[in-house]
């Protein structure tokens, strides 16, 4: 598997924020936005076994997949071993396909729209600040549907936008800031 790296936080953003996780950020992505805030070119590379222990050397309940896009690269069985011992997270641009899996939970940021229709959602998070507005569109079947001001140097005005779109649609958003950010932390 090519990583960009592994490492054991606090998740900062809904809807895990505040959870001790392992995070495998994967390399490369298909979509390349402008203000993408990672770097996900390859740092490593490990087997698939290898991976696997180092997540259950972890003392988190949680792991997180996220990247670039981890569905480039992830395989459903590889995942459901993980998931024996773990509850699993995966971050997606929504490019992919992916079918449900016990104990793994699919956060969806769309990138592009619509998202992929093979794609099961458990939790889709919007960009506010990004241009695109998905936010605006028919929305697929989610358990949450979270709205997150993009970090860049309009984030205040994408802050108080978010704001008001969830005072004004407040049965159908939560809010999402990436607190990690706000605390330092990674």
């Amino acid at each position: 598997m090519r990583l960009n790296e592994v490492y054991y936080s606090v998740y900062g953003e809904q809807p895990f924020m505040g959870i001790p996780m392992l995070f495998v950020r994967f390399a490369g992505c298909n979509v390349g936005c402008e203000f993408c805030d990672q770097d996900w070119s390859v740092q490593m590379e490990m087997s698939e076994q290898d991976l696997l222990d180092e997540i259950n050397e972890c003392p988190s309940e949680w792991v997180c997949f996220t990247g670039g896009e981890p569905l480039l690269q992830l395989k459903p069985k590889f995942v459901g071993q993980v998931a024996e011992t773990k509850n699993v997270c995966i971050e997606t641009n929504g490019t992919m396909p992916w079918k449900h899996i016990p104990g793994v939970y699919v956060a969806c940021s769309p990138k592009v729209w619509p998202i992929n229709p093979g794609l099961d959602v458990d939790y889709l998070k919007l960009l506010v600040g990004d241009g695109k507005e998905f936010w605006q569109k028919p929305l697929p079947a989610a358990r949450k549907y979270f709205l997150q001001p993009v970090w860049n140097d309009n984030y205040k005005h994408n802050l108080v936008r978010a704001i008001a779109i969830v005072e004004e649609f407040p049965d159908t958003f939560v809010l999402s800031i990436q607190v990690h950010k706000y605390i330092g932390i990674k």
